[in-house]
């Protein structure tokens, strides 16, 4: 499994702080790589998710200005299958927590069930990565990559853009460099300077440009030597598909 990203949030900082020692506890005793973030409020936790990727989100209910339902309202939209598990003092709240979908919903009072519960949610996010086909690349923070989405990624300032087959697009702090370097592993060429892409989705590697599955054409870099590293990185995806 990649690195699994865990956000922890609640407005009692002792008990955030607990959560994140337990669930830091857990996490390393299942010999998991992964990083783990904590908020005190639901508007610090809504901005981070809105610029990075997480796994599993652990919350509190109750909170002021922007409550845990508020805020898992906002993060599924950006994010889907964020798996949810809302911690709180207000068991009354449990039947109104199922209409947003959580993976668990544990009492404050009975935090030690957070064990059994991560590690079962640890099995489920294995088997749906494996599914999916996701890398994460390893940044400032992690960023989820589906490779049978996305088509290319641009650059743009300081951030890389991600263009999907299915027309929509996503963002995220980062360089060409850095990206590249991790995609490269897992079939994805550097065509020009700022322009990644995927080999599952090009249809032909021409002597100037590049077509792919969907008919756009870019052009291909005219530096020999990333040329030669495109196009062996592009026959060894080929030779794998036969």
């Amino acid at each position: 499994m990649s690195i699994l990203s865990v956000a922890v949030c609640d407005d009692n900082k002792i008990f955030a702080d607990r959560m994140t020692e337990r669930i830091d506890s857990i996490l390393s005793a299942e010999n998991e790589k992964y990083e783990i973030k904590t908020f005190y409020d639901g508007i610090e936790l809504v901005q981070y998710c809105k610029k990075n990727s997480a796994d599993i989100l652990i919350l509190d209910i109750d909170m002021p200005v922007v409550g845990g339902f508020e805020a898992v309202e906002e993060l599924k939209k950006l994010q889907p299958d964020i798996a949810i598990i809302f911690v709180t003092s207000h068991d009354e709240l449990a039947y109104q927590a199922y209409d947003y979908q959580p993976f668990w919903f544990v009492s404050k009072s009975d935090l030690e069930k957070l064990d059994g519960i991560i590690q079962k949610l640890i099995h489920k996010i294995k088997t749906e990565q494996a599914k999916a086909n996701i890398v994460k690349l390893e940044l400032n923070n992690l960023v989820d990559i589906n490779l049978d989405e996305t088509m290319y990624l641009t650059s743009q300032q300081n951030y890389i853009i991600v263009h999907k087959a299915d027309g929509s697009e996503a963002e995220f702090r980062g360089t060409v460099t850095e990206v590249y370097n991790q995609l490269m592993l897992h079939s994805f060429i550097l065509i020009q300077r700022g322009l990644i892409v995927n080999c599952r989705f090009i249809k032909r590697l021409l002597s100037k440009t590049v077509v792919l599955t969907d008919g756009t054409e870019l052009t291909l870099t005219r530096d020999t030597k990333k040329q030669e590293e495109a196009r062996n990185i592009y026959g060894g995806f080929m030779r794998e598909l036969r």
